[in-house]
């Protein structure tokens, strides 16, 4: 066994860095940019894609790419995807037959009660459940796919449509 005291520093940031995903949860930081798709005949928003970004009080910059492997890790991507559905959902309600796609990581959809808990937030926001995608990778697919078919079926059951995101760039 080798010892490097960079393993203590890298371990040490990733333990700052849930520590201040966990305040930045509860402080409200986060905030949620949507990324319009357009169509090309008509040149009208037919649906949006919400995107996540920390606004860290301190202005320091960091992107999604850094702090969701982070929240995966330490189960802190469940109350925050919960709080990227329920916000997305809310602010979507005005935008009149705009469909709206939320990225869900693979760790959701191995929890077992997130099809529920999705439910609820639709049933709480009054959002249509027609319009929300949810945009999940193959790897979501591939880590569990008992548990991740049995959870999109009960959400395919709301009325609500799954799409892969990235697809062929992991095991397509």
């Amino acid at each position: 066994t080798w010892y490097s005291p960079e393993f203590d520093r890298s371990r040490e940031a990733i333990r700052e860095l849930d520590e201040d995903l966990r305040r930045a949860l509860a402080c409200d930081e986060f905030r949620l940019h949507y990324q319009p798709l357009v169509d090309c005949e008509t040149r009208r928003i037919v649906a949006v894609e919400s995107l996540i970004r920390w606004e860290r009080p301190d202005g320091k910059p960091i992107g999604p790419n850094i702090f969701i492997p982070v929240a995966e890790e330490s189960g802190l991507i469940n109350p925050l995807g919960l709080w990227v559905l329920r916000r997305a959902c809310c602010d979507a309600r005005a935008w009149d037959g705009i469909k709206l796609s939320v990225n869900i990581s693979a760790a959701q959809l191995r929890n077992p009660e997130f099809p529920i808990q999705l439910g609820q937030i639709l049933e709480e926001t009054g959002f249509e459940a027609e319009r929300l995608e949810l945009e999940i990778t193959e790897t979501c697919l591939v880590l569990d796919p008992v548990i991740a078919e049995r959870s999109l079926a009960v959400i395919r059951g709301f009325g609500v449509s799954v799409v892969l995101d990235d697809f062929g760039t992991g095991y397509a």
